[in-house]
């Protein structure tokens, strides 16, 4: 498949779209990274869909010569099994290495059954193994590699300890899974003022909303993120409805960064121009972060919706209009660093109603974005009036 790659977007960086699959490669030096998203063809049967799209992954991955980072599966809880052991299977016929790596978010595809898509990130490098499995207490918690002086550390799937699960309080099951996830930073010389991205699912989303803020902001002050209201550093972050595959209450995934201040590493938190800061309203993330070196920049857009300048809801009970101010604000975010929705390596959209997609393939459209590399699920967003999300990664050379 890389002799299909048609498109060039600056130095080093190619871009390949189909309707079910997409890859972003992008050459740094003597490593490659390689952005991929696949969607399920229209088969009736999710076994089969999940078989062929393992597949595909598997064989792509295996031509490459690549290794995986990070994945996100998104699709019906009750697939997760099955998921589980296509993947399995298909990666150790192909020999290739991926524990630590899988995040699976239920919940309802958009317009299929089983799943809605799988999103990874992955590396090809000189001298491999280049990415090493984290463990902690034996278990597998996530992948990392090293580059050009600068340490990635993915982590997936964090839950709230035993004792934080058997809370009748959810606050304290979301308390529980922050300092879970810091203990695991601090197992591998890192923090939370390392961490670029956070991906956070609640299945109650709309149930404790508050109660969940109140325990990251907690939190996140105790880690030396914010002294008191006043945040000194705060990663971006999605906060969406998606159930975990073992029935907690939240779960999360994060992304940390770190390196040499002499190897032009940067992590900046970016504004949004035509919203409020989400910390001014209670909600300790940034509207996004660059991660920027001497080869790339990467803005990674927090979940996104229709919430204006003084943080209220626009457009309600107006999904194009929610759908056009959120691409509306997300254009705005990535250009304020050059870059545009022609940058995108990965991008989910979220519908509070699976009836507001032919709106939203509309819009994308009217507004320049390519739907074929958004993988789409039913959820409950961090407000009752809010009726879509969406979050982003763009990537330029």
């Amino acid at each position: 498949m890389s002799s299909d790659f048609i498109s060039g977007n600056g130095a080093g960086l190619s871009r390949f779209t189909r309707r079910d699959f997409s890859v972003i490669e992008f050459q740094r030096a003597d490593l490659k990274e390689y952005y991929i998203t696949c969607f399920p063809e229209a088969s009736s049967d999710p076994k089969e869909q999940i078989g062929e799209v393992y597949a595909r992954i598997s064989e792509f991955l295996e031509k490459l010569g690549a290794e995986v980072v990070s994945e996100r599966c998104y699709g019906e809880t009750a697939v997760f099994p099955e998921v589980e052991a296509a993947r399995t299977d298909l990666y150790k016929r192909r020999g290739l290495e991926s524990e630590g790596s899988l995040s699976f978010i239920g919940g309802t595809p958009i317009g299929k059954r089983g799943l809605a898509g799988v999103q990874l990130w992955a590396i090809r490098a000189e001298e491999r193994p280049a990415v090493r499995t984290m463990t902690v207490d034996g278990s597998a918690v996530g992948r990392k590699f090293s580059h050009c002086g600068i340490s990635y550390a993915s982590v997936a799937s964090v839950e709230p300890s035993a004792s934080g699960h058997a809370s009748p309080d959810l606050k304290d099951h979301a308390a529980s899974m922050f300092r879970e996830s810091a203990r695991i930073l601090n197992s591998y010389g890192l923090t939370y003022r390392d961490v670029a991205r956070t991906w956070i699912y609640l299945p109650q989303l709309l149930c404790w909303y508050d109660d969940f803020n109140a325990a990251r902001r907690e939190v996140y002050t105790e880690q030396g993120l914010a002294d008191g209201s006043r945040p000194l550093w705060l990663p971006a972050s999605t906060g969406i409805q998606g159930q975990s595959p073992r029935g907690r209450e939240c779960m999360m995934d994060l992304l940390a960064v770190a390196g040499r201040s002499d190897v032009g590493h940067r992590l900046e938190m970016l504004n949004s121009p035509l919203q409020c800061e989400a910390y001014d309203y209670g909600s300790f993330f940034s509207r996004a972060v660059e991660l920027k070196d001497e080869s790339a920049s990467r803005i990674f857009v927090s979940g996104t919706a229709s919430i204006d300048g003084q943080g209220n809801t626009v457009f309600k009970d107006d999904p194009k209009g929610q759908i056009r101010f959120t691409l509306q604000v997300l254009k705005e975010l990535v250009g304020s660093r050059g870059h545009s929705l022609a940058d995108m390596a990965h991008c989910v959209a979220f519908f509070k109603n699976s009836e507001y997609t032919q709106a939203f393939l509309d819009v994308a459209e009217e507004q320049g974005l390519d739907a074929r590399v958004v993988v789409q699920t039913v959820a409950d967003v961090c407000r009752n009036d809010l009726l879509f999300e969406m979050e982003a990664l763009t990537v330029k050379a």
